[in-house]
């Protein structure tokens, strides 16, 4: 399985952590890491996506809330792939960051939350 580029931390101090207290003997603390791990894992998971045909393709797995010329907006669940792409062929004329709050999706005042830009 392909992991999200930037994701080994994430997904390395649980798997430590878990051998670290199963040699310790800590069986039920290691149970807990272990499941850390595993969400990590499933979390942080970067499956491969073939375009079935011509278009434009959703730039992340979840559910459109907006999508216009200028915008396409997705509400990613926790068991979505949390891996952005581009929608479209063609050249990365620019990439703008927004610095901004990190919020639960599902809050009206989420649309502070970071964002990255790209213009094709």
């Amino acid at each position: 399985m392909k992991l999200a580029k930037g994701s080994t931390p994430w997904v390395s101090v649980p798997m430590l952590l878990t051998a670290f207290l199963a040699a310790a003997g800590n069986w039920y603390m290691s149970a807990v890491a272990m499941a850390s791990f595993a969400f990590m894992l499933f979390f942080h998971r970067d499956p491969d996506r073939i375009p079935l045909g011509e278009g434009m393709l959703s730039p992340a797995d979840g559910k459109v809330v907006l999508a216009t010329p200028e915008r396409v907006a997705v509400f990613m669940s926790p068991s979505n792939v949390h891996v952005n792409r581009a929608p479209l062929d063609g050249l990365v004329q620019d990439i703008e960051y927004q610095k901004g709050t990190h919020l639960p999706a599902f809050m009206n005042r989420a649309v502070s939350n970071q964002q990255t830009r790209m213009h094709l």
